[in-house]
């Protein structure tokens, strides 16, 4: 039996506040972690961060996924990266030396480029509607699977 609806905006509120709580944690630990490796803060931040704060978006979909809600994890997907985009402009307004973007060096470059790239390739994916493919996913998924490890790769040997 499913709950009210205050319990479960309770419930949606109080999560989110955990996770906003977590997030500045997870900011301050990340510096330090990419301090201590050496691994610089763009590998850090494009493949820590990024998995560890999309890990709820994650369960979500794949809840969605599982109950039938095909609309539902495919648009918080979707709009979880659209929103991801409008954070560089709201950390511009941060930012105190003026514009973030003069900022960014080419290891951000590459890893915005490597992002479009792999939404064009999804964008690829919902115009030709495989079934199945190589391993019995869509072409797109493999496309992007790799490209996403080929990037760190990239990254973790010259960025």
């Amino acid at each position: 039996m499913s709950e009210s609806l205050e319990v479960n905006l309770l419930l949606f509120i109080l999560s989110a506040v955990i996770i906003g709580v977590c997030g500045t944690k997870l900011s301050k630990v990340a510096d330090q972690l990419a301090d201590a490796t050496g691994l610089g803060e763009t590998v850090v931040g494009g493949l820590f961060i990024a998995i560890s704060t999309s890990l709820p978006e994650l369960v979500t979909s794949v809840a969605a996924v599982k109950r039938g809600a095909l609309t539902l994890a495919i648009s918080g997907i979707i709009g979880g990266n659209t929103f991801d985009v409008l954070l560089l402009s709201f950390s511009d307004f941060a930012y105190p030396e003026g514009s973030i973007y003069h900022a960014i060096t080419q290891s951000e470059v590459f890893v915005i480029a490597l992002t479009i790239l792999m939404t064009s390739i999804l964008l690829l994916g919902l115009l030709r509607r495989e079934k199945s493919g190589i391993g019995n996913i869509g072409f797109e998924t493999f496309s992007i699977l790799l490209l996403y490890l080929g990037g760190f790769v990239v990254l973790l040997t010259w960025g």
